[in-house]
């Protein structure tokens, strides 16, 4: 299986040239039969196997109304880190009997498992909390269990997560906890970093339609974009991506993998838009908040540059 570490180039003018998200795709899974259940995280999942031999796992719609359109944000999340080079699985909404949805193909290839975050946190440091326990994943503990695992053989783990964390603080993902990242590991040995999953907690999901239509007119968007939350803590409390950029700063590798992932968005940023505005329909996203999505990919890149060095 190829590298997950995201693709970067010195000069990414040859890398961009003719690169296009995935199309739009809408999956009727109706047919497909259920091969496992899922019972981690909050949302009802099944694992299916799909036409083409493979598992996919099944994500329904959050409950909360004005969440529902996340399964198309982590479509297109899916789509936009893909294209920046990301082994990210290839994601589809979805449909079937009961409604929609969103299907992930499986990132194990046979004979490959796969711990999270919390798995290896506790395996690495015997006194880390539980899975629940968010304010207690912080950067340096992070940072100190993937150069352990990089010492048993696993290349370039820091290298990609710091590209993924990049790339959520773009979007505004603010949900890499311990249990939405993790290893990949083949005959009890870790070999990589798993790409990204999970990447639904951005681009306005959490908002109503009032708060959408508000942000439009540039009110409170600014305070909107600093408030953005990370999945990470200090220890003691839960922070915020622009503190979670303050500790990455700290981080050796961090510099460079910063200064090339930004200058990779830069270049996806309008083929970004334009596929968010042009590509996804109105019954899988609202005219409004595809506008949203494009201008807050937009607002945070700017944010970024000036944030992140």
């Amino acid at each position: 299986m190829e590298s997950t570490n995201l693709i970067i180039r010195a000069d990414c003018s040859d890398y961009w040239r003719g690169v296009e998200l995935d199309p739009w795709q809408v999956e009727d899974t109706t047919d497909w039969p259920e091969a496992a259940d899922e019972t981690r995280g909050s949302r009802a999942k099944k694992w299916l196997l799909g036409p083409d031999g493979a598992l996919w796992l099944r994500k329904r719609p959050h409950e909360r109304q004005h969440y529902r359109c996340e399964i198309t944000i982590e479509a297109f999340a899916a789509r936009l880190s893909r294209s920046l080079g990301f082994d990210t699985p290839v994601t589809h909404v979805c449909v079937d009997t009961v409604g929609k949805g969103v299907v992930v193909r499986t990132c194990l290839a046979e004979g490959e498992t796969f711990s999270e975050g919390s798995e290896l946190l506790s395996r690495v440091f015997p006194n880390y909390y539980d899975r629940e326990d968010r304010p207690a994943h912080t950067v340096a503990i992070v940072h100190r269990c993937l150069v352990e695992l990089e010492s048993e053989g696993a290349a370039g783990l820091v290298e990609a997560m710091l590209r993924m964390l990049a790339f959520d603080a773009w979007i505004g993902n603010g949900d890499r906890h311990q249990a939405n990242w993790g290893i990949v590991y083949r005959d009890s040995k870790p070999t990589r970093l798993a790409p990204p999953f999970d990447t639904s907690a951005c681009l306005g999901r959490e908002l109503a339609d009032a708060q959408v239509n508000r942000l439009l007119t540039g009110q409170g968007l600014d305070g909107y974009i600093e408030r953005c939350p990370s999945g990470f803590g200090n220890g003691t409390t839960l922070i915020k991506q622009l503190e979670l950029l303050s500790d990455l700063r700290r981080v050796p590798e961090w510099p460079v993998a910063i200064a090339s992932s930004v200058n990779c968005f830069e270049r996806a940023l309008e083929p970004a838009k334009r596929y968010v505005r042009n590509e996804i329909p109105d019954d899988w996203l609202s005219p409004e908040r595809r506008e949203l999505a494009a201008l807050l990919i937009d607002r945070r890149l700017d944010w970024l540059r000036r944030n992140a060095p």
